[in-house]
């Protein structure tokens, strides 16, 4: 062999050896928390700026609001850290599946407001741990959201407080009119939500009066809170067909039994939008709609807004955490456990199918109000909230287990031992704490990430265009 081939033939293998390296490394690697985000959303669409570019630009603008957006993250983690938990069946129950601050709040029941656990799309069975460790994560995130210094007491004192709430509501000993009269927050919402006015909301999303359509976009406080993306015709009729079967069922509730003379017809489906919350982390990319109804005296003679959403497999279930249905059947799924979790149940709610996808079926009405996160913005509020939210969860799992046939000793059990769990909780708080912090950080650093955001952020500019 000459010299000249001899070099070439020891590039090559240098090259192969590379390579292999390469690849051995990046096998190593453990994956990006973007790579992980597509894995467990594989639905949501970079090309579209409303899908994924859309969530994380959710995701990137604060810690809280990435904890709140990720939820199979949490699983994913909970998986290795917490099977312990989740493989001693006797602590199972219907979780509410994404406690945190932002997910109670007030609901209308009848002709009353409540106060509740809501959106409960990543609801599953599971250990009552899960739930009461990811609440207390979410106090912990607010706490760092609102910058607020927790030494090594507070967090003992917020974990106490946390868990008091908890057993006062699993137990009874405090009940949901008892959150009012014991949380100023709590009386505020119910009192905001009491004077909501279904004309008011309507002149938010719509135009017209009456309504006729909706505006391609909600401003709040001068900002894109909303974008409504005109659908096509076939869409359209499918998504109205959907709502006619539905508002004429027994599963519209009190208001199909007031419609039973005045079904609804495809006259009365006004408008029929895509809809995008800007803000929304954790259902974005999901196919949502908004379907405006004609005034009609069932509801006092003001237009009904309608909400579609989505159902896909639970969070916890696309982390491989359990095993959960998809599409038609999830819908229905999670649309028996809003009759399950929350006591009384809402005035509304079901599910529907477009087109062989699942979606759950709820009214958009100003009724509901839920927590900010600056609601909790000094040590004082942080500490009640602990309380108002283990509370709210506690009563949650209690009205899950009100058909148990052997309730009474179940929710003893499960007193009894939270009791025991506060040095867990406290360890694996942290280690989670610590684990979506990298991952928050991660994705702060990736350059796709970082490109996609400002797609979004195109988009977001080009609606507040067309809103002005």
């Amino acid at each position: 062999m000459d010299t000249l081939a001899f070099i070439r033939t020891a590039r090559c293998l240098a090259v192969g050896i590379l390579l292999m390296c390469a690849t051995t490394l990046s096998a190593d690697e453990p994956p990006t928390t973007l790579a992980r985000i597509r894995q467990f959303n594989p639905w949501l669409s970079a090309e579209d700026p409303l899908e994924l570019p859309l969530k994380l630009h959710s995701l990137l603008k604060d810690q809280y609001t990435f904890f709140r957006g990720t939820v199979d993250l949490y699983y994913d983690w909970c998986r290795e850290h917490c099977a312990d938990w989740i493989k001693f069946r006797d602590d199972g129950l219907l979780l509410h599946g994404d406690v945190h601050l932002g997910n109670i709040g007030t609901y209308r029941a009848g002709a009353l407001n409540r106060f509740a656990v809501v959106d409960l799309d990543e609801t599953f069975q599971g250990p009552f741990q899960l739930d009461v460790l990811r609440g207390l994560i979410s106090l912990r995130f607010a706490a760092l959201d609102n910058r607020i210094d927790l030494s090594q007491s507070d967090r003992t004192t917020l974990l106490d407080q946390y868990l008091a709430g908890y057993f006062d509501g699993l137990t009874g000993r405090l009940s949901g009119d008892d959150l009012a009269s014991r949380h100023p927050l709590v009386k505020s919402l119910l009192k905001k939500a009491a004077v909501g006015d279904p004309a008011e909301l309507a002149d938010k999303f719509c135009e017209g009066k009456p309504p006729r359509g909706f505006r391609p976009v909600r401003l709040k406080k001068h900002r894109v809170a909303d974008i409504m993306t005109p659908v096509d015709n076939k869409t359209r009729q499918a998504v109205a067909e959907a709502v006619r079967v539905f508002m004429a069922s027994d599963g519209a509730g009190f208001i199909a039994a007031k419609r039973k003379s005045h079904p609804v017809e495809a006259k009365d489906v006004l408008d029929v939008v895509r809809w995008s919350r800007i803000d929304s982390g954790g259902s974005q990319g999901l196919r949502k709609y908004l379907v405006l109804l004609a005034p009609d005296e069932a509801w006092d003679n003001a237009p009904l807004i309608l909400q579609l959403k989505e159902e896909p497999a639970p969070a916890a279930a696309r982390a491989g955490l359990v095993n959960g249905p998809a599409g038609v059947e999830r819908a229905a799924q999670v649309s028996t456990n809003y009759s399950l979790l929350i006591d009384p149940p809402l005035w509304l709610v079901g599910h529907t199918e477009v087109d062989g996808r699942g979606y759950l079926i709820r009214t958009k009405d100003p009724f509901s109000e839920e927590p900010e996160a600056g609601d909790f913005d000094t040590p004082a509020a942080l500490m009640d909230g602990a309380r108002m939210l283990g509370a709210t969860l506690g009563q949650a799992h209690r009205a899950g287990m009100r058909v148990h046939p052997v309730r009474d000793e179940r929710i003893a059990a499960i007193a009894a031992k939270v009791k025991t769990l506060a040095p867990q909780f406290a360890e694996r708080s942290e280690a989670a704490l610590t684990h979506l912090h990298r991952a928050f950080v991660n994705l702060q650093q990736d350059a796709e990430a970082r490109t996609m955001v400002e797609v979004a952020k195109r988009r977001i500019k080009t609606a507040q265009k067309a809103g002005s």
